[in-house]
């Protein structure tokens, strides 16, 4: 499931505050949501928190790889470019 908040990232990394805001909240309610965390009996605010803080770190590692390949893209064009005159 990991991975997933990675793809997230990247397919999301143009918007990065929104990616890493969204899979944060995103993995914090699907952890919860099933039950991996958040039954009754281990039930902890702590958990959660670091559900969400772990999907942030997720799709911000994603979110980076989507700026890093739009970087070299853009310094691949700019090196293309010929001087007009």
């Amino acid at each position: 499931m990991i991975p997933t908040m990675i793809v997230l990232g990247i397919l999301f990394g143009r918007w990065w505050i929104a990616a890493i805001i969204g899979g944060g909240l995103f993995w914090g309610f699907a952890i919860g949501a099933m039950s991996v965390i958040a039954n009754d009996e281990t039930f902890s605010w702590g958990l959660i928190l670091g559900a969400v803080l772990l999907g942030a770190v997720n799709a911000a590692f994603g979110a980076g790889i989507h700026q890093l390949v739009l970087w070299i893209i853009r310094k691949i064009r700019s090196a293309r470019k010929t001087p007009t005159r």
